[in-house]
Formats: C-alpha cells, sequence, structure tokens
C-alpha cells in the first residue's frame, strides 16, 4: 500500500503537491486482523498473496503480529494485491486497487480452511477477493452459526442476493451503499432509508458509515435507525478499519460496536501508519486521556461481563 498525504484532492487531469509519501501494509482484512490480534483476539488471515518481496513481507509481519500464516497461500502466478490511497487534509480519499494474487483465492483453499472457519466466533470479508468466493466462504461460517460481518467493497451494483441472506451485519459507505440500493446518500435521513432496504434484503444489521457525519445503524431489532456522530479531529488516516470484529466478539449490542471503533481509533488517529499506529494495549499511543479513561473503562467493563469469552476472528481477504 503506498499513501500520499495532500491537502486537497485533485481533479480530473489535474497535478497537484502532496506534502508526505509513504509505503507500508494495509487491507481491509489484514487491517483488521492484525489490530483484532493485538487487543487480544485469537485470529486467522485466510489469503493469497505472490511470491515476492510484499508477499514475503505479509507473511513475517503476520507472524511478529502472532497470526497463524498457515492459511495465507503465495503463488508465483500473480503479484501481491496493492493499493494507491490519497488523502487529504479532512481525511477524504481516493484509493485504487490492484487485486493481484487476492483474485486467484478460491475454493479448494477455503476447503483447507473449513475448520477454523467454523469454529470462529466472527468470520470478516469483503469483495477484494472473487465475489463468488466471499459469497462461498459467508455461506460456509453462516451454515456453521458463525456471525459474519461483510464489507461490500469494492461495490458491485448487481451483488448477489445471498450476500444479504448470509451477512449478520453489512457496513458500507455512502458510495457503497447508492451502488447497491440506487438511493443516492446525502444525509443521515438517505442513510437510515438505505439501511431499512439492506436490512429488507436479509442481513440481520446494517452500518452506512458517513466520513466526518459518523454513522447511521440499523438492527432488525431496533429498526429505527440510530445516528452515531463522531468527533471532531484532524485525521490523518481514514482507511484503518480495525476492531469493529473485536468489539463484536465481546457480544455487545450495536451502538458499542460503533462506539469502540469510534472509541479506539481516538487513541491513534493522529498516527501515520496503520499497523505501526495501532499499539497492543487500549493505552498504548494515547493523545487524549480523557478518551483512553473512557474507552479503557469499557473494555474493562467487558472483560469483568464475559470473562470466559473466546475470541477469535477468521478474515478472508486482503
Amino acid at each position: 500500500m503506498s499513501k500520499i498525504l495532500t491537502t486537497r484532492l485533485p481533479k480530473a487531469g489535474e497535478t497537484i503537491h502532496g506534502h508526505r509519501f509513504f509505503s507500508g501494509f494495509g487491507g481491509k482484512g489484514a487491517n483488521q486482523c492484525v489490530q483484532a490480534a493485538r487487543l487480544g483476539a485469537k485470529t486467522s488471515m485466510i489469503c493469497k498473496v505472490g511470491k515476492d518481496s510484499f508477499g514475503n513481507d505479509y507473511l513475517e509481519n503476520f507472524k511478529k503480529n502472532g497470526i497463524p500464516t498457515e492459511f495465507v497461500g503465495q503463488t508465483e502466478d500473480a503479484a501481491t494485491g496493492a493499493a494507491s490511497i490519497i488523502v487529504n487534509k479532512e481525511g477524504e480519499n481516493f484509493i485504487v486497487i490492484v487485486a493481484g494474487a487476492n483474485l486467484l483465492l478460491n475454493s479448494d483453499d477455503l476447503k483447507r480452511a473449513a475448520h477454523v472457519i467454523s469454529n470462529a466466533k466472527v468470520m470478516v470479508c469483503q469483495l477484494e477477493i472473487t465475489p463468488a468466493i466471499s459469497l462461498e466462504a459467508l455461506k460456509m461460517a453462516h451454515t456453521s452459526g458463525v456471525k459474519t460481518l461483510f464489507n461490500p467493497a469494492p461495490a458491485v451494483a448487481d451483488l448477489d442476493p445471498r450476500f444479504y441472506t448470509y451477512s449478520d451485519i453489512i457496513c458500507c459507505n455512502e458510495t457503497e451503499a447508492e451502488l447497491l440500493t440506487g438511493i443516492p446518500v446525502g444525509n443521515v435521513e438517505d442513510a437510515g432509508r438505505v439501511g431499512r432496504i439492506l436490512l429488507e434484503r436479509g442481513c440481520k444489521t446494517a452500518i452506512v458509515t458517513l466520513g466526518p457525519e459518523g454513522c447511521v445503524l440499523v438492527c432488525a431489532k431496533e429498526p429505527t435507525p440510530k445516528h452515531i456522530p463522531t468527533k471532531k479531529v484532524t485525521a490523518v488516516d481514514t482507511t484503518v478499519c480495525t476492531c469493529d470484529s473485536k468489539a463484536l466478539l465481546w457480544g455487545e449490542g450495536c451502538v458499542h460496536i460503533t462506539s469502540l471503533k469510534h472509541g479506539y481509533a481516538i487513541l491513534f488517529f493522529n498516527s501515520d501508519r496503520i499497523w505501526f499506529a495501532g499499539g497492543h494495549t487500549p493505552q498504548n499511543t494515547v493523545f487524549h486521556k480523557k478518551s483512553q479513561y473512557r474507552c479503557e473503562l469499557w473494555l474493562m467493563s467487558c472483560a469483568r461481563q464475559f470473562p470466559n469469552q473466546h475470541w477469535d476472528a477468521v478474515l478472508d481477504a486482503e
């Protein structure tokens, strides 16, 4: 993953100055897996990388973070998936991905990892891998009673309706929500309407993220859309995608899922690296003590409420 930080996003055909460039590890699945592991969860990664320097580096970093690489395959037929990201001062971004080896993850790979999927507490996947393989993974998990979280990105307009049936939680941004439903999302009310449509299609919970406006949550048990605002911060990165799977493992309500993601993000929102920024414990990389205190109280409360919880997460894509 390469990233350029700039004051504003360029227009089509425009050349502008950026003020920082760096490269590192990323991918929604990998970010989730690493940060969930750092927060204490037992995680597994099911993916495919290239037999190249990037793929080798990914394997080493998974190992350094205590993540088994048994189901991280390497192939000579494609390069490791990559992404280029441009982020402006408001935290808005342009992202272009080249899926590469991700698209070579296949049914045989899933079958080899079937026991890990069926024994997990949560499985997270998205569409950087072939949609048919994501659907197969969701079906395997759903059939085994595993909680499933699906991020439909990069979004496709003709998404197989079974994705909604096999997904307990669908989390998408405004652009993805519009592509899935045909409804432009310009405000909280629009997001609520989209959330209800996603519920009608079969999922139990829909989360529509709204950038600086936070997110809107719609649950089958609580069908009234709930707007969860975000704090105003100087954003450096919006691609972390961490902590929500860990929050799911605590068995808390939907509002706590978004609150933990929101709260823990405060711990490293000023950091300019993703995997290097997220701490192994809640007190690492803390800049706002008040937010740290609230987050730690919540973490301790969860630990007391679920002392015997085995925290597993399976992620099946980069």
